[in-house]
C-alpha cells in the first residue's frame, strides 16, 4: 500500500507531467497548426535538417540500417539513442512527424518531472508544488519540442544525470553509483559532448568527497561500458575507432572562425564553413570537396577529412596563442544567449542570464548546506559549457539542458524572499490584533 508520505510525492509528480505534456502537446499539435506558425512540421527544414535524426530513424525501420540513406554507407556521425527512440515511435505511429512531436513532448515533460525531483533532494523541506510552474513554463523547453534535432531529449537525459550525480554524492552506494554510469551513457549516447564528465567527477570525488569515490569510479566504469558497445559497433561498420561520433574536428575548425562574425548563429555558421575551406585551401594547402561532407543531403564528415579540418584547428592555436582563450570567452558568453536572430538572441539572453543570475545566489545558500552536491552541479554546469565553448557554440538550444537543471538553484532565491515576506506580513498581523478579552471566568476560584 502507498504510503501517507509517497502519495502526495506521487501525485505532485503526476500533476507536473501532465501539466507539462499539454502545455507542450498544445503547443505543437494545436497552436502552431491554428496560428499557422513557422516552425515544427510547417518549415520544410523540420524534415531536411543537416542532423538527420528522421531520416535514420525512418531507415532503421524500414530498412532496418543505421544510415542516412537505405543504398548509404553506415553512419557514425550521429548518437543512436534519440533515433532508436523516433524509431520506435515511428513504427508505432506510421508518421514522422507525429513521431518527432510525440517523443518531443514527452521527453520534455519527463524532463520537467525529474527537474522537479532536482528540487526537491536540494530542498527537501522547503519545496511546493509552485516550484514547478517556471520548469513547466520554461519557453526554450516548449518551443524546441517542435524541432527535429536532439536537445529536447537531452534535455531530459542530462536532468536525469545531474540528478544521478547529486544523489552520487549525497547518498554513494552501488546503487547510485550504477544509476550514474547508465544516466552518463544516456546522455553521451544522445550528444558526445559529455564524455569527459565521469572523469572530472571522479577527479573531483578524490579531491573534495573521498566517499564518494569509489562509487564514481564504479559510475565510470559502468558509463564507458556501456558507450563502449556503441563503439564497438562504430569499429565494426567503419573500421575507425569512434568512441560516439564523428566530427570533432569539422567543428572544431569551423568553431574558430565562428567567433569572427557577429550578428545570428546562423550567419556564422555560414561564414565559417566558407572561411574554414579557404583556410584548409590558401594556409593547409588541402582543398575539401564540399560534396563529400554530406550523405543525402545530412551532415556525414569523412574521417580522413574530419582529421584534416582537426588539424587546420590545431595550428590555429599554435600559430595564435590567444585564439583559444578569445575563443573560450566569446562561446561562453554566446553559449547563454546566442540564436538565430538578435532579436531571439535578445530575448534568451535577457531570461537565461537572468535565471543564471539567480541560480548563483541559490547555489551560494546551498553551498553551506550541502557543499558536495552543490559542487558537483557548478562542476557539471561549468564543465558542459566549457566543453561546447572550446568546440563550437552554434545555437540557444546547446543551453537548455543546463538552464533547465538550474532552475531549482534559481527558484530558491525567489522562494525564500516570498516565504519572507509572507513570514513578516503574519508577524505583523498578529502584532496588530488585538489581545483576547478576558472573559468573567478568567481568574475565578473554583
Amino acid at each position: 500500500m502507498m504510503s501517507h508520505r509517497t502519495a502526495p510525492t506521487r501525485n505532485a509528480l503526476l500533476l507536473v507531467f501532465l501539466a507539462a505534456l499539454i502545455v507542450r502537446a498544445g503547443f505543437c499539435f494545436l497552436t502552431i497548426s491554428v496560428l499557422k506558425l513557422n516552425i515544427g512540421p510547417n518549415r520544410p527544414d523540420f524534415f531536411t535538417s543537416t542532423d538527420g535524426y528522421i531520416d535514420l530513424a525512418v531507415n532503421m525501420v524500414d530498412h532496418g540500417v543505421y544510415a542516412f540513406a537505405p543504398d548509404g554507407p553506415p553512419t557514425a556521425y550521429r548518437a543512436p539513442l534519440y533515433p532508436a527512440v523516433l524509431a520506435v515511435a515511428y513504427a508505432t505511429l506510421g508518421n514522422t512527424a507525429w513521431a518527432i512531436l510525440l517523443v518531443n513532448c514527452v521527453a520534455s515533460a519527463a524532463a520537467c518531472v525529474v527537474v522537479f525531483t532536482i528540487a526537491r533532494r536540494l530542498y527537501p523541506n522547503h519545496v511546493s508544488i509552485w516550484w514547478a510552474t517556471p520548469i513547466v513554463m520554461f519557453p526554450l523547453s516548449i518551443y524546441y519540442c517542435a524541432s527535429s534535432f536532439s536537445d529536447t531529449f537531452l534535455t531530459l537525459t542530462i536532468a536525469m544525470y545531474v540528478w544521478a550525480l547529486v544523489a552520487l554524492m549525497q547518498s554513494p552506494n552501488a546503487r547510485t553509483g550504477v544509476g550514474a554510469g547508465v544516466a552518463f551513457a544516456a546522455t553521451a549516447l544522445t550528444k558526445a559532448v559529455v564524455l569527459p564528465i565521469p572523469l572530472l567527477v571522479c577527479a573531483y570525488a578524490g579531491i573534495r568527497q573521498r566517499r564518494s569515490l569509489k562509487h564514481s569510479i564504479v559510475a565510470l566504469i559502468v558509463g564507458f561500458s556501456l558507450v563502449g558497445v556503441w563503439t564497438y559497433r562504430n569499429y565494426r561498420s567503419t573500421g575507425a575507432f569512434v568512441p560516439v561520433t564523428g566530427g570533432a574536428g569539422f567543428n572544431l575548425l569551423l568553431g574558430n572562425f565562428m567567433i569572427d562574425k557577429g550578428g545570428d548563429c546562423d550567419a556564422s555558421l555560414k561564414f565559417a564553413r566558407t572561411a574554414a575551406v579557404e583556410h584548409l585551401r590558401n594556409v593547409e594547402g588541402v582543398t575539401i570537396d564540399l560534396s563529400q561532407l554530406d550523405t543525402d543531403g545530412h551532415l556525414d564528415v569523412p574521417r580522413s577529412i574530419d582529421a584534416e579540418y582537426g588539424r587546420a584547428a590545431v595550428a590555429m592555436y599554435r600559430s595564435h596563442p590567444t585564439l583559444l582563450a578569445r575563443k573560450l570567452a566569446i562561446n561562453c558568453a554566446r553559449f547563454w544567449y546566442f540564436s538565430s536572430s538578435p532579436l531571439k538572441s535578445l530575448a534568451n539572453g535577457v531570461v537565461n542570464l537572468a535565471i543564471l543570475a539567480s541560480a548563483i545566489i541559490g547555489w551560494r545558500r546551498m553551498r553551506r548546506t550541502d557543499r558536495s552536491a552543490a559542487e558537483v552541479l557548478a562542476l557539471f554546469v561549468v564543465s558542459f559549457m566549457l566543453l561546447y565553448a572550446g568546440v563550437i557554440v552554434h545555437s540557444s538550444r546547446f543551453s537548455l539542458p543546463i538552464v533547465m537543471a538550474i532552475l531549482p538553484l534559481a527558484t530558491a532565491p525567489i522562494a525564500a524572499a516570498w516565504n519572507a515576506y509572507v513570514g513578516q506580513r503574519s508577524a505583523e498581523s498578529a502584532a496588530a490584533s488585538p489581545a483576547a478579552p478576558k472573559t468573567a471566568l478568567t481568574g475565578a476560584k473554583s
